[in-house]
């Protein structure tokens, strides 16, 4: 059966001040998403959809796919402001350019993805280890209707935070036999000497560093597509003043998921080390980071100049 890797970089890179998705961090000259499809590869996905802006369409396909089209099949769709569940809309003007959020670009790939997938950020390194645990979960839990099985990569909130500001997670709640009970989007994550908050207005909400977080690592089976529609027609009844400025969310789809019985999510914690690039001060760090990881023998200086072999041979 094939598996495909869903890449959300459709993300407008407000904080960091341009287009993550673009950024040079290998050695070579590598995106961050380069390494999620390198070791994709590596643990058997045959294909990669990336979801982008249309205007994003030649920059990305020069800067980005062009480096790696030979070694798996790849395919645009675009998230669109304009492309919703018939019979909503139109969102109010103040919107602007806005992305709806992430619900949506999985949304934006219904027609393009009729496999499992795993969807991922474009600007998150996530490491070996949750693409081979997510495909090997997709794989040996066939959907055989509801509750639908799915899952996510578990990562610990203390190694998923910027130096440099706020950051938004998706905090889990899971049982004893590793599966997702609740998960809550939280927007603005912060640590404050030594400790983790999150900031609702003037409010902070204590959060122990390692419990688990989502990074929008989310592995579906294509009925997630229905769950997410009724999702989105939910967003879209809201009062003109909410939608100007709200996103609809991932993890706030899955809490709804859980708690209609539309499905189940195991949590497979994740190996690998976390590295991110929320604000334009992580991108040196996070550059000594992967530079580190080419040092180690994790991944080849050049990750397109040769072979690249699967993880029973090149495991982390």
């Amino acid at each position: 059966m094939d598996v495909t890797l869903v890449v959300m970089a459709a993300g407008m890179g407000a904080r960091f001040g341009g287009l993550k998705q673009l950024t040079p961090m290998g050695l070579s000259g590598e995106t961050v998403a380069e390494f999620s499809v390198y070791d994709a590869i590596r643990a058997g996905f045959n294909r990669a959809v990336f979801v982008i802006k249309p205007e994003m369409q030649q920059a990305f396909g020069e800067r980005v796919l062009a480096r790696f089209s030979r070694h798996i099949r790849c395919d645009l769709v675009f998230q669109r402001t304009d492309d919703l569940p018939e019979g909503t809309g139109p969102l109010p003007p103040a919107r602007g350019p806005k992305p709806l959020g992430t619900a949506h670009a999985v949304w934006s790939c219904r027609h393009a993805v009729r496999e499992p997938f795993l969807v991922i950020n474009a600007d998150d390194f996530y490491g070996a280890s949750a693409f081979r645990e997510a495909r090997g979960f997709l794989l040996s839990h066939p959907d055989a209707g509801r509750p639908h099985p799915y899952c996510m990569a578990a990562y610990r909130l203390k190694d998923t935070v910027s130096e440099h500001g706020s950051v938004s997670r998706g905090v889990c709640e899971v049982d004893g036999e590793g599966n997702l009970r609740a998960v809550v989007e939280r927007t603005r994550i912060e640590r404050r000497d030594g400790a983790f908050y999150a900031l609702e207005g003037e409010k902070k909400i204590p959060l122990a560093g390692d419990m688990p977080v989502s990074l929008n690592t989310w592995g579906f089976h294509p009925t997630v597509f229905g769950a997410l529609e009724e999702a989105l027609r939910a967003f879209m009844a809201q009062p003109a003043e909410t939608l100007a400025r709200a996103e609809c969310y991932l993890p706030s789809v899955v809490e709804r998921m859980l708690e209609s019985g539309w499905a189940y999510v195991r949590a497979l914690p994740a190996h690998d080390r976390w590295i991110g690039i929320t604000y334009a001060e992580d991108l040196q760090p996070a550059r000594q980071l992967i530079r580190r990881l080419v040092e180690d023998g994790k991944y080849p200086a050049n990750l397109w100049g040769t072979e690249i072999h699967g993880m029973e041979d090149r495991s982390l």
